[in-house]
């Protein structure tokens, strides 16, 4: 993937926006790097693709759109906002910075520690240099992705115990705990974004 997201800056959006449909992420229509949408919203969805004949595709959004050649993000915006009716749908500019929706600051990601997420990214060394740019705008999530990802410091081997008068007795026990393999992030979630996304979670090996 080519967007840097930070799941959490998402839930004070999803707070600020309960009740809403979706939320739109561009002032020129929803884009694709990151799409949020309410259980209310997907269950509209649902039912259009089992209106159809083989549930394969959103009847009324096919039939009522003439869509050409428009993306994903574009199909999704008008079928849900025209043609379904959800209206609930605020727009709320700090879920993506990117090129293509007036914010040049997305390629060094210091847009502020608020953003949920950069697009786009097509190297490895941009995505990192995101990622730690975006960071240093919060010197909490910055500070602890370093200590998460510090080396762990060797351990020395245990000191052996001279031979008693019976060597088959010897023994020690070591309680080394392993280091941690992986960063998680588990947030809350609104009721209104439904049963099935009532958290988030994020987790990255190291």
């Amino acid at each position: 993937p080519d967007c840097v997201f930070f799941p959490d800056r998402l839930g004070p959006i999803l707070e600020a926006n309960t009740g809403a449909g979706y939320i739109n992420n561009c002032q020129y229509g929803m884009h694709g790097p990151i799409e949020v949408f309410s259980v209310k919203a997907l269950d509209m969805l649902s039912a259009d693709y089992a209106a159809s004949e083989d549930g394969k595709a959103p009847k009324r959004c096919v039939t009522e759109q003439h869509f050409g050649q428009w993306g994903e993000d574009m199909f999704m915006d008008q079928c849900l906002s025209k043609v379904l009716g959800v209206t609930e749908r605020p727009t709320e500019p700090k879920l993506v910075c990117e090129d293509h929706c007036d914010c040049p600051e997305f390629f060094w990601c210091r847009k502020g520690g608020d953003i949920v997420s950069y697009h786009p990214m097509k190297t490895v060394g941009a995505y990192e240099a995101c990622l730690g740019n975006a960071l240093a705008q919060n010197p909490g999530s910055a500070a602890a992705l370093a200590a998460a990802t510090k080396p762990a410091a060797p351990v020395a081997a245990p000191a052996t115990t001279a031979a008693a008068a019976t060597p088959s007795s010897a023994s020690y026990t070591s309680g080394v705990a392993a280091p941690a393999s992986s960063v998680s992030y588990s947030g809350a979630l609104p009721s209104s974004f439904g049963a099935g996304v009532s958290s988030g979670s994020y987790s990255s090996a190291l």
